[in-house]
């Protein structure tokens, strides 16, 4: 992400459809299979990492392209902000950092990431798969997110968490023009779709902000 771009902030809850569940599983398993080993964890720049190719903005894994604001379908919130999860145990030196993030979400808002219990069928399963990139919202069993080269600052993670709690990314909402300036100028060559404003209501179901539950 180029500096003085725009500030980003927390941004809005959306929903896996469907019918691109089969794309995503493709694109999930592909990118796993490209991580090698714990060597691998910091040989990307946290920029590279966020920008893959084939995930919606970068990465939003499973978003159809052309569905681009929040939806209020109570399936994909987390009941009373409680985020079960499980972390790798690839990711063992990274854990301290991983957990630091989440205590950030506990400090500043009602959401509580807590490890996995075996009651729980809905959870986080954090891996070191290849880059970073997140579902949005809750999905119909281990929602993955995957922390990989490049992802191991605080802010990554905070940023990929948010994906995974519900939140879209602000710099894309309907109403950004209202709160922010993008200097597109200062914007990478071929970068400027990922700051483009979301132009799709889904039939009245979107809007730009929703409570956790």
């Amino acid at each position: 992400m180029v500096k003085g771009v725009f500030k980003l902030e927390f941004g809005r809850l959306n929903d896996e459809d469907s019918k691109t569940r089969d794309s995503k599983e493709k694109i999930e398993t592909r990118l796993d299979s490209e991580f090698d080993s714990d060597s691998n964890l910091y040989s990307q720049t946290g920029d590279e990492a966020m920008h893959n190719p084939d995930l919606f903005e970068g990465d939003i894994l499973g978003m159809p392209p052309d569905d681009r604001n929040a939806v209020v379908e109570r399936h994909r919130v987390w009941p009373n902000g409680r985020i079960p999860y499980t972390i790798d145990p690839k990711l063992k030196l990274q854990e301290p950092q991983i957990l630091e993030a989440m205590r950030h979400y506990r400090a500043k808002t009602c959401i509580n990431f807590v490890p996995k219990e075996e009651k729980d069928v809905q959870y986080v399963r954090i891996f070191p798969g290849r880059g970073c990139y997140s579902h949005v919202g809750k999905t119909l069993n281990d929602q993955p997110l995957s922390l990989g080269p490049g992802c191991f600052k605080f802010g990554i993670i905070v940023h990929e968490l948010g994906h995974a709690v519900g939140f879209y990314h602000e710099h894309s909402r309907s109403d950004r023009d209202d709160y922010l300036n993008i200097h597109y100028e200062n914007i990478q060559k071929g970068k400027t779709k990922e700051k483009s404003i979301s132009t799709k209501l889904c039939s009245g179901k979107s809007l730009n902000a929703q409570l956790f539950d």
